[in-house]
Parts: C-alpha cells; structure tokens; sequence
C-alpha cells in the first residue's frame, strides 16, 4: 500500500468510489522510536490530500498524500488507516461506505535519519594562538605565568558530505 519515502498510501476499495472523503475523516497513525534505542511513540501523520489514484481510472483506488513534513519512513511496525464515516462522505455504487479501519505493513520504505535521534557534537581546542597586546611586567617571583580565558568563543561547522549533522 505504500513506496519509496513515506509520502502516499493507494487504498483498492471492492466498487467504484462515486464520491471523495473529507480529508479530516481521516487518520493515519503508526509508531517511531523517540531516538535511537529510545521509547517508542504513538505518531499521527498528518494528511495532505485525497484523491482518484491517476493510475486506476476506474476509480476504485484512493491516493492519499501525507504532508510533506510529516512523513512515515521511520514507522515500526504497522500503520492504521481509520477512516471515520460520521465525518466524511466516501460514497460507492452502493451508497455511503461504512467506517473502517485497516492496519498494514508499509512495504519498500527509505529510511532517514530520525530528526528526534540524540546527537552531541563535541568540539575541542587543539591549537590555539593568543596575542597579547600590552604586558606590564614586574620582577617579584622567580616563576611566573601569564594566564588567559576564553570568555567568547564562536564554532563555525562545516557540513560535508551527504549526512546531515
């Protein structure tokens, strides 16, 4: 039911759809890991659109488009289609179809990265050159040492490469 990035689902329904749903009738919800072997958590993935599915034009095939920004390809497990009859009007040869809920196992997905995965970055001073501008010196210790802070430090991080940082 489902290809590729997480981004569309085809729903093959027994009759001709006569009449397209309200978005809002329905939910698409699955599982993800919070992080990387962290707890998992219940995901609703928002919905974009419904439409004919252009390749059935027979018109028994539903194309629903998840959000671009909201997409599945990190889903464990199953996903849960439930479509709510009180909120929509999907409408067959038979008249209005009655609620449903169908669970599937998503099928050729790309995993990405988890945008919640855990990540520190850690950078440290290997060689650092400190000028030092006016020294006023007095003779009272046979060891001295002049010592300096950092109080202001900026990073610049270069991305390199395809993964993202």
């Amino acid at each position: 039911m489902s290809k590729g990035d997480g981004e569309k689902i085809t729903i093959k329904f027994d009759r001709k759809i006569t009449s397209l749903a309200i978005i809002d009738s329905f939910t698409l919800s699955g599982q993800e890991f919070q992080h990387i072997d962290g707890p998992m958590l219940d995901v609703n993935y928002e919905l974009a659109t419904i439409s004919y599915h252009p390749s059935y034009p027979d018109n028994d095939h539903l194309l629903i488009e998840v959000a671009p920004f909201n997409r599945f390809r990190n889903v464990e497990g199953n996903l849960t289609i439930n479509y709510d009859a009180s909120l929509g009007s999907l409408m067959g040869r038979g008249g209005l179809l009655e609620s449903f809920t169908e669970s599937f196992l998503p099928l050729d997905l790309i995993p990405k990265l988890n945008p919640h995965q855990s990540e520190n970055i850690v950078a440290g001073i290997t060689d650092i050159n400190l000028t030092v501008t006016i020294v006023i010196y007095t003779d009272s210790f046979l060891e001295e040492n002049i010592v300096s802070s950092i109080t202001d430090i900026d990073i610049v991080v270069t991305k390199i490469g395809d993964n993202p940082l």
